[in-house]
């Protein structure tokens, strides 16, 4: 893409886990942010419809 990531110390990149075969081999650390969209790794963030509650791990009074 007309860059090379060696040559920079930050790096911003809008992917869930992809990216990680290519830049964890040269990432001295890799920081996941999590945006609270639709992709968020967060399930209690998400506004569920047609569920019967309680549900795991949404809901904290669940017992098995």
């Amino acid at each position: 893409f007309g860059i090379d990531p060696v040559e920079h110390t930050v790096i911003g990149l809008k992917s869930m886990q992809h990216f990680r075969a290519a830049f964890e081999p040269i990432a001295g650390r890799i920081i996941v942010c999590d945006s609270g969209a639709i992709c968020t790794p967060d399930v209690t963030k998400l506004t569920y419809r047609n569920v019967k509650h309680p549900i795991y791990p949404i809901d904290q009074d669940f017992e098995l």
